[in-house]
């Protein structure tokens, strides 16, 4: 993936641009500091199997470039399906986008915590629509699993925080049931219709409907209707 960021700066290069040379190694640097820097243990616990391990390692390579860039590189990445063929790794629920939201506040702060949440859906939006524009609609839909996943978990830590819950204790075990009700579903969705409709149901089945009802517009919905 990496060697395709490199053909593409190179083709696209004014070729007697004096400046090509320091623009292409700073795209490099920030791609590899994006793919092979992050310290972020919880992205990594995402990954069930070897797809999604490199499912988020593009998803981190994605999020360097702005949405015509890395609709330009979408393009050229080669499907993953063969990788989805290769045994998951033993106990990891499906999807499960990170652990526990008291230990990650407990590292940045609660307010923090859901500010990276939600930039984290907006960029999995972003790259989720760059991957269905290239035709990768499997991979579009886990991006977009995940991005709903992480806006319903910011929903979550926001209502404990109101509610005199500093811990995230019911954050945590509201959310734990959503996972379990997404890791139940039969098939992986296939699609982003699909995707959004299974964190859909997951959230009007483990909230309240007032708490449904505000999250509706996030999770694509119009309304709380299934």
């Amino acid at each position: 993936d990496v060697l395709h960021v490199q053909a593409l700066l190179w083709e696209r290069a004014p070729a007697d641009s004096p400046t090509a040379d320091r623009r292409i190694q700073a795209v490099a640097t920030a791609v590899g500091a994006a793919v092979c820097g992050s310290t972020d243990a919880a992205e990594t616990a995402a990954a069930r199997d070897a797809r999604e391990v490199v499912v988020t390692a593009r998803r981190r390579l994605l999020g360097v470039f702005d949405k015509p860039a890395a609709a330009l590189v979408a393009e050229r990445l080669t499907d993953l399906e063969h990788l989805a063929e290769l045994p998951p790794a033993p106990g990891r629920a499906m999807p499960s986008p990170s652990g526990s939201l008291h230990w990650r506040a407990w590292e940045i702060g609660a307010d923090a915590l859901v500010a990276q949440l939600r930039t984290a859906a907006a960029d999995g939006r972003v790259i989720a629509e760059a991957l269905l524009a290239a035709a990768y609609r499997a991979d579009a839909a886990q991006q977009m699993c995940l991005a709903d996943l992480a806006d319903l978990e910011a929903h979550l830590v926001e209502a404990s925080l109101a509610a005199g819950d500093a811990g995230l204790l019911l954050a945590d075990v509201r959310r734990a049931a959503v996972v379990l009700i997404l890791s139940e579903a039969a098939d992986r969705p296939v699609d982003v219709a699909a995707a959004r409709a299974g964190v859909w149901a997951a959230a009007r089945a483990a909230l309240s409907p007032a708490e449904v009802e505000r999250l509706a517009p996030r999770l694509g919905r119009t309304g709380t209707s299934a």
